[in-house]
């Protein structure tokens, strides 16, 4: 039996898709230990936020496929949709877009967070303040999630 993906029929026999069905569960069950990592704004504002290891693969995605590319053509795909969420969101925590855009692409990243980190941080594209909060180019990240978040 192959991997069940997430719109084929859910192998418990419930009938339901099986991201409808034991997806969530096996989800849940996957996710890496995370950690709350605070850092403060020159404003003298705390966020506090939980966040997975910088140093870890992104996990979550576990029944995703395997596309057959090179990680650097893997994370080069991933920053072009990174950036295309940027440009309509002006601001995003590293590890949320990082999240998401492995999940819409429905992949299995064969990158660790700090390797997307590094490579935007020499893409062009991006500014980055302490690996973790992701703007574009020519844009202030701090200032950008300070809004958002209506400090």
């Amino acid at each position: 039996m192959g991997k069940v993906k997430k719109y084929d029929p859910c192998r418990c026999g419930s009938g339901r898709k099986y991201k409808d069905c034991c997806y969530p569960k096996v989800y849940k069950e996957t996710l890496p230990n995370k950690k709350m990592a605070s850092f403060t704004l020159d404003n003298g504002t705390k966020i506090s936020k939980l966040i997975t290891s910088i140093n870890s693969i992104p996990r979550h995605n576990l029944n995703a496929l395997t596309p057959d590319i090179t990680s650097e053509q893997m994370l080069d795909l991933c920053l072009d949709e990174i950036y295309k969420i940027i440009s309509r969101e002006e601001v995003g925590m590293l590890i949320d877009l990082v999240d998401k855009v492995i999940q819409e692409m429905d992949i299995k990243p064969t990158f660790t967070y700090k390797q997307i980190s590094e490579r935007m941080e020499t893409d062009g594209r991006f500014e980055i303040y302490q690996s973790q909060i992701c703007s574009l180019k020519g844009t202030d990240p701090v200032e950008l999630i300070a809004k958002k978040l209506k400090i």
